[in-house]
């Protein structure tokens, strides 16, 4: 079946205790580091948050240690340093410099065994199993090589760092000269020649929003903005009867979207085991309240059920069963 994934992604606090991880103070500390930089696009912050609350709800399934809010402070500045943004994870860093240890430089070093490595890169990188083992045995040679024995963690984290920029523009077969390396598919690129017309007409509309893909966590990704899906049907008075056949047509659009994207995720990763796309969902609420004739609360609650249901049907039925939905309702308008 579809996994609906949850937005509970457990850390650890200051104080030993497990607690829900606050997304909207990560996504909202993210976009102010990117605005000191000059970047204003509103993907960015909202492309890194997604990418590390995946890899701690993840973790969350696994019999793994709960990372602690410093990890995932690490790993935030790790993944912008990775994807071509040390300028945004040094402003980062310093906004919880005061509050955590990921600011303080570590400077004991210690033996750089097989087991510290991949303890150090599975707490630094959001990686998935069969990506972390390659980079920690590229990251210990690396660091043989070197004739180092020795090492500090944030030279380990720089010399995986170093490591997924040069696999990234070493990339075979070659890519186009202009092609960032970092990204399989840049901000802005998709596989539209890989799609119907339909699904490209809904892009194009901004009903599907393709997202982009970064070597770290190589994952297809798309995002169905129901609010436009419904006044695209009626401005209002919109009843469940006239919503549900564009809702199928989008489900279906979407899964194919996704598929595409990880065909050709795989064709730029040779030998790595694709990962199960993702579709997002946001506007639900803004839907009900501005285009639907008004309902009750049952009522409302299981149209969303039957929406959820619908988009499950429709990634199963192309994407297979480890496709993850999340199903995020959005805040009416005020």
């Amino acid at each position: 079946m579809i996994k609906l994934s949850s937005r509970n992604a457990m850390v650890l606090g200051p104080d030993g205790k497990a607690r829900t991880m606050d997304l909207d103070a990560l996504r909202e500390d993210l976009r102010r580091s990117f605005q000191r930089c000059g970047i204003r696009e509103p993907w960015t912050a909202d492309q890194v948050a997604m990418v590390v609350e995946e890899h701690v709800t993840e973790r969350d399934r696994h019999p793994t240690p709960i990372l602690c809010e410093a990890d995932v402070h690490a790993i935030v500045i790790s993944l912008l340093c990775a994807n071509g943004f040390a300028d945004v994870g040094q402003e980062y860093q310093h906004l919880h410099r005061a509050q955590t240890r990921c600011g303080r430089a570590d400077a004991t070093l210690t033996v750089c065994d097989a087991s510290r490595v991949r303890h150090i890169l599975a707490t630094s990188l959001p990686l998935d199993a069969e990506a972390l083992e390659r980079l920690a045995q590229a990251t210990s040679a690396a660091l043989a090589g070197l004739g180092l024995e020795r090492a500090t963690t944030e030279l380990i984290r720089q010399v995986a760092i170093h490591l997924v920029h040069r696999d990234a523009h070493a990339v075979s077969p070659p890519e186009p000269a202009d092609h960032d390396g970092v990204w399989l598919l840049p901000p802005g690129q998709w596989p539209v020649d890989l799609v119907s017309s339909e699904t490209a007409g809904l892009v194009a509309r901004k009903h599907l929003e393709p997202l982009p893909v970064s070597r770290v966590l190589p994952r297809a990704r798309a995002v169905l903005d129901l609010a436009r899906v419904a006044a695209a049907r009626a401005p209002e008075g919109l009843t469940e009867l006239a919503f549900l056949p564009a809702l199928h047509r989008c489900a279906r659009a979407a899964a194919e979207l996704l598929e595409a994207t990880t065909r050709l995720v795989a064709a730029r990763t040779p030998g790595r085991r694709p990962l199960p796309p993702r579709l997002l969902t946001r506007g639900f609420e803004t839907a009900l309240a501005s285009h639907f004739v008004p309902m009750c609360p049952r009522s409302a609650a299981l149209l969303r059920s039957e929406v959820q249901q619908v988009l499950a049907d429709g990634l199963l039925a192309t994407c297979g069963p480890e496709a993850i939905l999340t199903f995020s309702q959005g805040r009416p308008p005020r």
